[in-house]
């Protein structure tokens, strides 16, 4: 069933289809556009944007405050204190579905012709349980067939991804299907459908370059020439690390090798950091109030200028590793420390499939930043280079600044570009929008009693 056929079946009138996304991280909106993206015109998408104020300060605090982060942490990878939480969180999240409930009978009730499907698909945990919880109430009330798809947006198999409640999950490996699997089974009797899906990254980034703009892309990062790096820096939602990038781009302005654009949101807490930015004569600064508006000035970008390096957590971003460097978003990715242990989680999923280095040639990378011994990066080296999307920068700002300078020069960045394609595995592809469509219109159809061609 290609994009055409399972449009079809979402483009029916009598079948409605709402997104849900949280301002909780802009992770969740590039996941829910991206799926919205993958739609044709033709069909009608509501996309409804519930707000947690609770979920947004405790993400945001977390993500800033060293102890509160080490507190999560605590939580996130001790099994029997997360069990615990998850467990009071989501009873405390299925009280919180009033809002949700109102929200979606209005668009129900000025859905013309009344609908006989719903489906709602949510990218966040904390929204799947409020509409678990008021899904049957709405079925009910509306003789509808209500359906809940819940879209995992990292590769972490944490205790609350397992929304009981959900028809369907969408993770992007067997290893947390499998977790989650397990988990569930043991809360509840009747266990979502968990589909390994690819991660879903928006279609606009798998665009393939054109030869000129590809090659533009391997110049900027070929050591024999001094054409500058085009570089994005997408600032996070949470605003952290912001130190970090100013000492970053400081290191790199000295050479006056690198055109920097930064993407963030305009708050308070970017405030001062987005003045100095603007005071830099490599640094063009990308800044919007709102989340989808931050999102979309980012996916604006890369359709305008051909980017060769991306530096940035190793949040949901980290899986533009699974396109490759002759399509559009196909960078050179460049991690900061990872926060939490979601980020951990995506790392060690780039690390499964040998798209980041082994720790042997780790060591010799550290080697080789700390002492410029240029004997240690040989041909042998930059071979697996080529099989590599990303590197994990040092965590001084600074030395992160002259790594990025140090890696042009040896060729390391050079080879990342010459990419020798990825291993045989389902997981490893950039089609992850369209396959969670095209199994939603078969499963949907059948559990709703509606053919789907």
């Amino acid at each position: 069933m290609e994009k055409g056929r399972f449009s079809d079946f979402f483009a029916r009138e009598d079948v409605m289809v709402v997104l849900t996304s949280s301002p909780a991280g802009l992770g969740h909106v590039r996941v829910t556009e991206a799926l919205r993206g993958g739609l044709e015109e033709g069909v009608r998408v509501e996309v409804l944007g519930l707000e947690d104020q609770s979920a947004q300060g405790l993400h945001r605090a977390a993500s800033r405050n060293v102890i509160l982060r080490a507190v999560m942490e605590f939580v996130q990878n001790n099994p029997l204190v997360e069990e615990s939480f998850s467990e009071l969180y989501r009873e405390r999240l299925r009280r919180k579905g009033k809002e949700a409930y109102h929200r979606l009978v209005e668009l129900v009730k000025r859905r013309r012709p009344k609908p006989k499907v719903l489906l709602i698909v949510s990218t966040h945990f904390g929204l799947g349980y409020q509409i678990a919880a008021i899904k049957n109430r709405l079925a009910e009330e509306f003789k509808l067939c209500v359906v809940l798809a819940v879209v995992v947006t990292d590769d972490s198999p944490q205790k609350v991804w397992g929304v009981v409640g959900a028809d369907f999950l969408f993770v992007p490996s067997l290893t947390t299907k499998e977790s989650l699997e397990r988990y569930m089974m043991r809360i509840t009797r009747i266990v979502p459908e968990v589909f390994v899906v690819p991660y879903p990254v928006s279609a606009d980034f798998c665009q393939p370059l054109t030869n000129k703009a590809f090659a533009d892309r391997k110049l900027q990062v070929n050591p024999r020439f001094k054409e500058p790096m085009k570089i994005m820096i997408p600032i996070s939602g949470a605003a952290v690390q912001l130190n970090y990038i100013e000492e970053m781009i400081t290191t790199l302005e000295k050479e006056r090798i690198a055109d920097i654009t930064v993407v963030s949101r305009e708050s308070d807490y970017t405030k001062r950091f987005l003045s100095w930015c603007g005071e830099r004569k490599s640094v063009r600064v990308v800044a919007e109030i709102q989340d989808r508006d931050v999102v979309a000035g980012y996916e604006k970008e890369y359709a305008n200028s051909v980017f060769g390096v991306e530096i940035t957590k190793p949040s949901e971003q980290a899986f533009k590793a699974l396109i490759t460097p002759k399509q559009r978003g196909g960078v050179i990715l460049l991690f900061s420390n990872p926060v939490g242990r979601q980020e951990n989680d995506n790392l060690a999923f780039l690390v499964r499939h040998d798209l980041l280095p082994s720790p042997a040639d780790r060591e010799v990378l550290g080697r080789y930043l700390s002492t410029g011994e240029r004997r240690l990066i040989d041909a042998a080296f930059l071979e697996r280079a080529q099989h590599w999307r990303g590197l994990l920068l040092p965590s001084s700002g600074r030395d992160a600044g002259r790594a990025i300078l140090k890696l042009r020069q040896c060729g390391v960045l050079s080879a990342m570009l010459d990419f020798s394609g990825y291993m045989d595995h389902p997981e490893l592809r950039s089609d992850g929008v369209r396959r969670i469509w095209k199994k939603l219109a078969t499963r949907v159809g059948e559990k709703c009693g509606i053919a789907s061609s």
